[in-house]
C-alpha cells in the first residue's frame, strides 16, 4: 500500500510540475513566437504580435527585478520596453486597430539564479530581433510601420549588448 501511495504522489507531483512548466512557456500564438510561426502576416497581426512581445519583455524584466533587485541592465531594459509599448500603441491608434489585452504575466517564469535570468533575457531579445527582422521584410506595410519595426529591432540589439556585457563582466 505504501508503494502505491508513494507512486501516486510522485505521479501527481510530476503531472502538476509538467503542467505548470508548460503553462509558463510562451504559446505559439503569442508575441515573437506567433510572428515566427506564421507565413502570412496582416498589418493587424504584425502589430498585435509586436505589442504582445513588448508586453512579454516588460513582464519578464519585472520578474527579474522582483527576484534579483533593481540591477542594470534589467531596469534600463524595462524602461525601454515601456517606450516600445507606447510607440506601438500610437500605431494602433493611428491605424484604428484594437489593442490586445496585456496577458503577458501568465507566460513568465521566475528563474532560480541570476545566471538563468540573464540567459532567459538574452534568448528573449534574440527572439525579438528575429521577429522584427521578419516583420521588416514585409514591404507592403506602411513606411512608418517598417521604420518602427527597424527602430525596435535596433533597440533590441542594444538590450542584447547590455545583457551580454553585464553577464560577461559582472557575473563570472
Amino acid at each position: 500500500m505504501n508503494k502505491i501511495h508513494l507512486a501516486s504522489i510522485l505521479f501527481l507531483v510530476f503531472a502538476f510540475s509538467t503542467i505548470n512548466e508548460a503553462y509558463a512557456k510562451t504559446p505559439d500564438f503569442y508575441g515573437a513566437s506567433g510572428v515566427l510561426k506564421e507565413h502570412h502576416l496582416s498589418l493587424v497581426k504584425a502589430l498585435t504580435y509586436s505589442l504582445e512581445d513588448e508586453y512579454l519583455s516588460q513582464a519578464n524584466y519585472d520578474v527579474y527585478i522582483e527576484e534579483f533587485g533593481a540591477i542594470r541592465p534589467f531596469v534600463q531594459n524595462k524602461v525601454a520596453e515601456k517606450h516600445h509599448i507606447n510607440k506601438l500603441l500610437s500605431l494602433f491608434k493611428k491605424y484604428n486597430i484594437d489593442v490586445p489585452t496585456d496577458i503577458a504575466k501568465k507566460f513568465t517564469t521566475k528563474p532560480k539564479t541570476i545566471d538563468k535570468a540573464f540567459s532567459q533575457a538574452t534568448k528573449k531579445e534574440l527572439d525579438t530581433i528575429s521577429m522584427y527582422s521578419k516583420l521588416q521584410s514585409i514591404k507592403v506595410f506602411p513606411e512608418d510601420i517598417l521604420t518602427t519595426f527597424s527602430e525596435l529591432k535596433m533597440d533590441s540589439y542594444h538590450h542584447l549588448k547590455k545583457l551580454e556585457y553585464k553577464e560577461t563582466n559582472s557575473l563570472h
